[in-house]
């Protein structure tokens, strides 16, 4: 069995690479209406290098209406849950988690915001006792390639909105195997 530490350090390392683990499609479900990409790192997740030109102004707004709200559903072998606050500031705020046997796993925060005049995603991951897995300099990040109305794709990462569900997809590599870690998510209401 892995320890959360190594495997946070996986996570971290694929995600800064943006390329892919040996998953597959965690719950094993088709994507359903989730958009494949041809020539892609994985089968839901575009290459960093493939950025189309986009006003990052209108990405951030679009982000906010695809992403703002609670979401809950499985991932990772786990329950996961992810939260996304409105736009405040310059920035966008959420957070995540990961339960396993009933316990916190790890968490993150994120921060989506633009930088350089691109929309880009930062996260640190922590451990249950609050322990930073990156650096205090580092973070994971991924810069936003393109987006529509239903789906933002990011160097290795895509949120995928459809009606009341968010599938996330992560691309992953472990050893010299790539592929795809998905999160099955539903809105959920706010906690009381």
């Amino acid at each position: 069995m892995t320890s959360p530490r190594l495997h946070l350090s996986a996570l971290a390392l694929a995600a800064v690479a943006a390329s892919g683990c040996a998953y597959s499609g965690a719950g094993g479900r088709p994507a359903g209406d989730a958009p494949l990409v041809e020539d892609g790192v994985t089968d839901h997740t575009r290459r960093a290098s493939t950025v189309v030109r986009y006003d990052p102004e209108e990405a951030m707004e679009a982000l906010e209406d695809l992403l703002v709200g609670r979401w809950v559903g499985e991932g990772l072998g786990g329950e996961v849950e992810e939260t996304w606050n409105p736009v405040f500031g310059d920035r966008m705020l959420g957070t995540f988690r990961l339960v396993q046997g009933g316990a916190l796993n790890f968490s993150e925060h994120m921060h989506l915001g633009i930088e350089g005049g691109a929309v880009v995603l930062r996260l640190k991951h922590f451990g249950p006792d609050l322990v930073p897995w990156e650096d205090a300099e580092e973070t994971t990040s991924f810069r936003l390639v393109a987006f529509d109305e239903a789906t933002a794709w990011f160097g290795g990462l895509t949120f995928h909105r459809s009606r009341e569900r968010l599938d996330v997809f992560l691309a992953m590599r472990r050893g010299s195997e790539v592929g795809e870690v998905a999160f099955r998510l539903q809105r959920a209401p706010a906690h009381r």
